[in-house]
């Protein structure tokens, strides 16, 4: 039976620091912090949106629905078609749907293409090539669909400013379109996302944080996240007033938002010092491989030091197999290596290491796993780092279960924030983050939680996810878990 009907709002990469920092100048969200408090809300493992959005649809952890791929945008990966069949049915508006409510869904990441809903669904491609679309196609073509969807393009200096203003119409042109929706089907339940703060934090955030060390001062761009929490404030306020006082809203990110790493840590050099991982080549010391391993390695230095990062990207683009490049496939000889980074989640903090236990002496996987944990918590010894750099090392299955927990390297761990991970070989242990400069902004767990009744806050524990998120949701609409 239908409590109350309910918007949710989603902000992604909306961070709780920032939130707390700006919300004097932000009135439609400091009177939801004010009216029930935020609530610690964290992301899943790694905080990335393409598990965290699928997390919070479905209500299963990543190792139970399997959707881990991430997009690489320094590497221009692109993303694989998502299994839809995991995410149909089981996402909390299906379950209102079949429980005869009327929704409306807009933006859902990665949701697309859009399937039948009791109501209304509009979503676009991540990512990838295609078209916004909509169902039933009758509503579709009474209104013209705004953007939706993730987006692909790497802007550069010169870019940004285009890049800012394209940013903002995309989103003023899907509020105005949500605004119209709601008016038109007066749905049960509205889902509308906004993915446009999470991208423009990635690239412009070291024109706003004096304290990045890429910092290039005052521009015209210095207070343009800033202006973007005013924007999304003033969308929440345009959203609940069409909404109206009789229905309940919340506002939520995927995860937060701040500086990315700054520092990397080359953990296969650091398993090839503990005679962990085996080069191809062995220990040849002019093997072809091994130069032109240390040749990419300089390659990266003097772009980060000489400001070439971007032309760098733009060659990159042209190099065939730049992935396997990057995390060392080249040289790596993983039949023979006890242990070597995965790349589950790209050059951030959050990292896993992939083992081979065949190799291992006796093949005693169990004490591998031990020993490689022991050498991530100490990880300050190998690397010479004066203090502990990893928050924590756990076997997979102490993080997740689920059909899908073999996506997950067998050991996974997090540094502290400043640090990422890094693939290269015969290089220091620590570098600086050569693509810092370009990608400045990275994802944090801590993520936003925000609703608007005392009733809904009464429900709320004092650490929630996305998987719990949606089964709050499902009992705010009067609703079971499927």
């Amino acid at each position: 039976m239908l409590k109350r009907k309910l918007l949710i709002i989603g902000i992604d990469g909306m961070d709780p620091v920032l939130l707390a920092r700006f919300q004097d100048r932000l009135p439609n969200l400091k009177a939801l912090v004010q009216a029930t408090g935020q609530v610690h809300y964290e992301s899943v493992f790694p905080p990335d949106s393409v598990p965290a959005w699928m997390s919070f649809f479905t209500g299963k952890n990543p190792a139970e629905h399997g959707i881990l791929e991430y997009n690489d945008y320094v590497a221009s990966q692109k993303h694989a078609e998502v299994p839809l069949d995991r995410v149909q049915g089981s996402s909390f508006w299906d379950l209102a749907g079949g429980a005869g409510l009327r929704v409306a869904v807009l933006n859902p990441f990665l949701a697309y293409p859009p399937w039948p809903v009791t109501g209304f669904m509009a979503s676009g491609p991540a990512f990838v090539t295609g078209e916004v679309q909509g169902f039933p196609e009758e509503y579709r073509r009474r209104h013209q669909l705004p953007f939706m969807g993730g987006y692909a393009d790497f802007p550069g200096e010169q870019e940004l400013a285009g890049f800012l203003d394209q940013a903002e119409r995309d989103t003023r042109e899907l509020a105005a379109y949500a605004n119209q929706v709601w008016e038109d089907i007066q749905p049960d339940l509205a889902f509308v996302s906004f993915l446009t703060l999470d991208r423009i934090k990635h690239f412009i955030w070291r024109y706003c944080d004096p304290q990045d060390p890429t910092y290039p001062g005052p521009t015209a761009f210095s207070d343009a996240v800033f202006k973007f929490y005013l924007l999304l404030d003033e969308i929440v306020g345009s959203l609940r007033a069409k909404a109206g006082k009789d229905v309940n809203v919340l506002v939520m990110s995927d995860h937060g938002h701040g500086r990315r790493c700054t520092s990397l840590i080359n953990v296969n050099e650091i398993l090839r010092r503990q005679n962990l991982l085996v080069c191809q080549g062995g220990a040849q010391v002019f093997s072809s491989r091994r130069l032109f391993e240390k040749a990419k390695n300089l390659v990266l230095v003097y772009a980060h030091r000489w400001h070439l990062e971007r032309l760098l990207q733009k060659v990159a683009k042209r190099i065939p197999n730049k992935k396997a490049l990057k995390r060392g496939d080249h040289i790596i000889d993983k039949e023979k290596s006890a242990a070597y980074l995965s790349d589950f989640d790209g050059a951030n903090p959050f990292g896993g290491i992939c083992l081979n236990a065949s190799a291992y002496g006796a093949g005693d996987y169990e004490s591998l796993r031990t020993k490689i944990i022991e050498l991530l918590v100490n990880l300050h010894q190998p690397a010479g780092i004066k203090y502990a750099v990893v928050k924590w090392a756990k076997r997979r299955e102490e993080v997740y279960a689920g059909p899908y927990l073999s996506k997950y390297p067998d050991v996974v761990f997090e540094l502290e924030a400043e640090y990422g991970v890094n693939w290269s070989l015969f290089a220091e242990a620590v570098v600086p983050n050569p693509r810092h400069r370009t990608l400045s902004g990275g994802h944090l767990k801590p993520g936003v939680l925000l609703v608007s009744s005392s009733e809904m806050s009464r429900d709320l524990d004092r650490l929630e996810n996305p998987m719990t998120l949606h089964r709050h949701v499902l009992s705010w609409m009067g609703l079971r878990d499927a």
